[in-house]
């Protein structure tokens, strides 16, 4: 670290001070923006602080941190940022607080929210003010780069559902529709077969992972296991295609190897006449509608008599198998585009630590500090 950096803490340049409660009936709707810990939440006409400013999260999500260019209102479940010495930027603070990871100060204490005492003793590292707009200026190059990527990502996911309603309806060109498509139902164009309903004492062992919900929206959830005999019809393997009726209704591609399926999961079996790769678009495209025709209050679920008694339009199967590589053509296109931004977000993170630890000078030409992080 160069010598002109100074070693302090949060609390020694800057204050976290209260917002203000504004309930929501009180917002006329229109003018500056009204900060929850969680970001925006309305708008009013007045405001409480002078923009630009940065608010942190006390309750709620507490230890967030948002930056905002106009003047706004934080409200009482949220701290606001003074700066205390003329020493530090207002740019360079966001992301002082930023790298300080105040969730993991929250943590720390065991006490819902954010306690700004614990959160004063932070140590920072602070260097000349145009050190400072050098570090800032290379993070909001970084910043612009990774906002694109959003936008961009944005209009792809746009864009391919607009294809797939337009090639699930023959609204496309290239796949009109004619007589050979045909009126169907769900039930008529597939098979769905319901998993099976394990007891908790099922869930002790090691053989056999047990697929819930929650693995199939996020294949890194932790699995159970199993050492029961479980039925034929309730095992998946890989290419097996699975669609939850309960709570968040969706339909994923099984690709983790053998496993046994819970209840609240069908194995989707495609029927003559219809291509697995078809029934799955065909299920994303009714999400929406069968979303509609659920059941329950605090768990929503679609029963099995709806869902094989939904309405589709099937095209012929070399249509079919058309659109599916037509889909998976965008899919493998946003993929990519999300790998490309959790990679900047990535270099991004590394690059604030970097920066902010002065264990790097940052050099004349960005490019080969941006190799350093890549």
């Amino acid at each position: 670290m160069s010598e002109d950096w100074v070693e302090t803490t949060l609390g020694e340049v800057l204050t976290l001070e209260y917002g203000k409660a504004l309930p929501e009936k009180n917002r006329d709707g229109a003018g500056y923006p009204v900060l929850g810990s969680n970001g925006l939440v309305g708008l009013h006409s007045k405001a409480l602080v002078e923009g630009p400013g940065i608010v942190v999260g006390r309750k709620g999500t507490a230890g967030s941190v948002t930056w905002v260019d106009t003047s706004f209102s934080p409200i009482d479940t949220t701290y606001w940022v003074r700066l205390r010495d003329a020493g530090l930027t207002l740019e360079f603070a966001y992301l002082l607080l930023l790298a300080a990871n105040l969730p993991g100060v929250c943590a720390q204490t065991g006490v819902p929210g954010l306690n700004r005492d614990r959160a004063y003793e932070v140590p920072i590292s602070l260097p000349p003010l145009p050190v400072q707009r050098r570090i800032v200026d290379l993070m909001a190059h970084l910043d612009n780069h990774l906002a694109n990527l959003q936008v961009e990502e944005e209009a792809l996911t746009k864009v391919r559902s607009a294809a797939l309603h337009d090639a699930m309806s023959g609204g496309l060109a290239q796949f009109p529709q004619n007589d050979e498509w045909e009126d169907l139902t769900l039930g008529e164009s597939a098979d769905f077969i319901n998993g099976f309903a394990f007891k908790p004492t099922h869930l002790e062992g090691t053989a056999l992972p047990v697929i819930r919900i929650r693995q199939l929206l996020d294949p890194s959830a932790e699995v159970d296991y199993t050492d029961i005999e479980v039925p034929q019809r309730n095992l998946i393997r890989d290419g097996d295609l699975i669609f939850s009726w309960s709570g968040t209704l969706a339909s994923r591609f099984w690709r983790r190897g053998p496993a046994a399926l819970n209840q609240h999961l069908f194995k989707v079996l495609a029927r003559t006449g219809s291509d697995l790769g078809w029934l799955h678009l065909a299920l994303d495209h009714s999400v929406n509608e069968l979303m509609m025709k659920t059941h329950g209050t605090t768990m929503k679920h679609v029963t099995k008599k709806t869902l094989e008694s939904h309405n589709v339009r099937r095209p012929p199967l070399a249509v079919q198998r058309r659109v599916v590589d037509l889909m998976a053509n965008l899919d493998n296109h946003l993929a990519n585009l999300r790998a490309e931004r959790e990679a900047a977000e990535q270099t991004r993170l590394a690059m604030v630590v970097l920066l902010l630890s002065g264990a790097r000078v940052v050099p004349h030409s960005y490019d080969s500090l941006l190799s350093e992080v890549a």
